[in-house]
């Protein structure tokens, strides 16, 4: 059966095989070796089918009278068990067997690897079908939501990060969430809403559902340059000490979300002013300020009032916020040069992020 001489190169061969010869395979599986085997990264046979989507040879091994409780709480050099394994790589229906099985212990559920991730940070890492599978198991422990990795994200963040959930499927993943992890800081100081509404815009509804009153801005990042936007692609990598709330983001990044979760906004939370003294509407396009008709009549007054006159020719209505700062009509963005602001000479990334902005 084996074509190699070791036990691990006998593994091996078993998940190869098992799809073509799984009556064959069954017979090299009534060595308990291969059990007890492990390769150079502490890998046992059970992960290694996992990792390979073998959902029927996980079943035949976890039936098999040598299987042990043992091969579920094993750990490779990454700090990953088999069911970790399987949340990694999307495999609902391995999920659903180790879940299942006589073995399970839930307090599996609340083992980490070497970055501080558990199973459902994993399985929100990489995709619905694992996350969901897990969380409604019978078998699932709602404590686990609790928990942080490394870098104090909570699964929720992992989730939103993936942009692997509908909204349908992320609005159910939300219940199963206290109040204290949908407003868990991480060390970046950074909330969930604060990840969905640069990441995944639509889901901020979700949380404003849940709770109006999101205060929580951007206040501790790191800046290695002096200007109040950052460069667009490292946003979230290298960006200055803004005071941006969820609001400014979806402004300056996805203002069209807006019309549609305006009436959910605590109204408090709408006079937030950044670092520079901007409230989110100063940030928006005049389209969309005008398109705010869910608020109060003063409100509407105040956005209408701050379109401001255009930063060069002092004439036109601005149109649009550049990241440096300073705001255009429509007529002086057509001629902005490729890669610099006209008044501070602040140069853009390139040149799909000047087309960002000016779309």
């Amino acid at each position: 059966m084996a074509s190699g001489s070791t036990i691990v190169d006998a593994v091996n061969d078993c998940i190869n095989a098992f799809d073509d010869h799984p009556k064959l395979v069954a017979l090299a599986l009534e060595n308990p070796l291969l059990f007890e085997s492990k390769d150079l990264n502490n890998e046992n046979i059970l992960m290694k089918a996992c990792a390979e989507k073998k959902t029927k040879l996980v079943d035949t091994l976890l039936h098999s009278k040598y299987f042990s409780k043992k091969l579920l709480t094993d750990k490779n050099s990454s700090g990953h068990n088999a069911l970790m394994i399987s949340c990694m790589v999307n495999d609902s229906e391995c999920i659903d067997l180790i879940m299942n099985s006589q073995f399970f212990d839930p307090s599996i559920l609340k083992e980490t690897d070497v970055n501080g991730k558990d199973s459902l940070m994993l399985a929100c890492g990489s995709g619905s079908n694992a996350t969901m599978k897990l969380v409604n198991s019978d078998k699932f422990d709602k404590s686990v939501t609790n928990n942080k990795s490394k870098y104090k994200k909570n699964a929720l963040v992992y989730a939103i990060r993936s942009k692997q959930f509908d909204e349908k499927t992320f609005s159910e993943f939300i219940k199963i969430f206290n109040n204290q992890a949908i407003k868990n800081v991480d060390a970046a100081d950074r909330t969930p809403i604060i990840y969905a509404s640069f990441y995944r815009p639509e889901y901020v509804k979700f949380f404003l559902m849940i709770d109006s009153n999101h205060e929580q801005r951007i206040t501790k990042f790191c800046s290695k340059k002096n200007k109040h936007i950052d460069k667009l692609k490292s946003f979230f990598v290298d960006a200055n000490n803004t005071g941006f709330s969820y609001l400014h983001i979806l402004a300056i990044f996805h203002p069209h979300i807006l019309t549609d979760i305006i009436k959910l906004v605590d109204k408090h939370n709408l006079f937030i002013c950044d670092n520079i003294g901007r409230k989110f509407y100063e940030y928006l396009p005049n389209k969309y300020k005008r398109y705010l008709n869910d608020i109060d009549n003063s409100l509407k007054l105040i956005i209408i009032n701050s379109i401001p006159n255009c930063d060069i020719c002092f004439e036109n209505e601005v149109d649009r916020s550049l990241p440096c700062g300073h705001v255009l009509c429509a007529k002086c963005l057509n001629v902005l040069p490729s890669k610099n602001c006209h008044i501070c000479r602040f140069q853009f990334v390139d040149y799909n992020v000047r087309k960002l902005f000016l779309s």
